[in-house]
């Protein structure tokens, strides 16, 4: 519009610089808040790892137990078995 010698400052020319402007921090507005919604579906879902990996720790130490339990049983069936056919 310069190079046409229009008047950047006054009317419709100042109107189309102060609308661009406007669009332009609207489209970064944009762009700041899909980015800050893009960080907090990272972190939700790096959240939803860490309780699935705690989770997951506990199932295991429970196995563990789980099978020492079922190893002692067993041990203590065949224990008391032994000890009847001994007597018998």
């Amino acid at each position: 519009m310069a190079a046409n010698g229009v008047d950047l400052g006054f009317g419709s020319a100042l109107r189309v610089q102060q609308d661009t402007m406007m669009l332009a921090r609207e489209d970064a507005t944009s762009i700041a808040r899909a980015a800050d919604e893009r960080v907090r579906g990272f972190d939700i879902r790096s959240s939803n790892a860490r309780a699935e990996a705690k989770a997951a720790r506990s199932r295991a130490s429970g196995a563990i137990v789980g099978s020492i339990f079922d190893a002692s049983k067993s041990i203590l069936g065949g224990a008391t078995q032994y000890t009847k056919w001994r007597a018998g």
